[in-house]
């Protein structure tokens, strides 16, 4: 799974760069991070009610039932750009960057440049952080309190939910600031 999410970030932040105007890019953003904090909640919540009476793989299954029909509709809908979108008007155009019609030219990637900059470690290290906290968070917790304070799962699932909703709140509120 790790390997099929590795370009989420890349490729959304791509997309939002070409269909969203500058100045509006960070609602955007704030928007995707707590859109993905949601549905982790909500998967939190329905992963502890559906334990009662489903094994983990039955539930995984499920879960990658709307993602599969998301996946499908998206391929159908999106296009690289606006202007390759019939539903976007000639104002909504003139708000985003041209595309060229080409390809990107090659450039070399200036590595030596790259890698001196202290903000490259500054942000891998945050992601890095995030990450495996998100990953420990949300394995870890769920189990912590059913075999320590002997809650029972569907309530664990619950309980992981409210930070994660608190993350939702913390990114909409960085987009819109």
């Amino acid at each position: 799974m790790g390997i099929a999410q590795a370009g989420l970030f890349p490729a959304s932040t791509s997309c939002l760069r070409v269909w969203f105007p500058i100045e509006r890019r960070a609602l955007a953003m704030g928007l995707l991070a707590a859109s993905m904090s949601l549905g982790a909640a909500f998967g939190a919540f329905l992963t502890g009610e559906m334990l009662s009476t489903m094994n983990w793989r039955t539930i995984f299954m499920l879960f990658s039932i709307p993602g599969v029909v998301l996946c499908l509709w998206f391929y159908t809908w999106f296009r690289d750009h606006p202007t390759q979108h019939s539903g976007t008007n000639d104002a909504e155009r003139e708000l985003l960057q041209p595309i060229s019609a080409g390809p990107l030219p090659k450039t070399r990637t200036p590595w030596g440049r790259l890698f001196t900059r202290p903000g490259l470690y500054w942000v891998s290290g945050q992601q890095f952080f995030r990450a495996m906290a998100n990953v420990l968070y949300l394995t870890w917790f769920p189990t912590l309190l059913q075999k320590v304070y002997d809650v029972p799962k569907e309530s664990a699932g619950m309980y992981t939910m409210y930070p994660l909703l608190g993350v939702v709140i913390g990114s909409l509120a960085g987009g819109i600031c």
